[in-house]
């Protein structure tokens, strides 16, 4: 699964002009169980001003359970 992923991405990020910007997103949220996840998002046009939005990232944080957690 990894390995089409990354491959999704580098198909992605093929259309970005060498001399664009790039905004770079870290998202994170709860889950309905409680995990928590993070996510990494790149935001760029493309070479024919297409928004395109891909994913960078995408984690489940896990966290030790100390009783200090909001």
């Amino acid at each position: 699964m990894h390995d089409i992923v990354t491959t999704y991405q580098e198909s992605q990020l093929q259309d970005l002009p060498g001399d664009s910007k790039v905004s770079i997103a870290l998202c994170c949220w709860k889950g309905p169980f409680g995990q928590d996840f993070m996510a990494i998002t790149a935001y760029y046009f493309d070479k024919e001003w297409s928004y395109r939005e891909v994913l960078l990232g995408f984690e489940l944080i896990c966290r030790s359970e100390t009783g200090n957690d909001p």
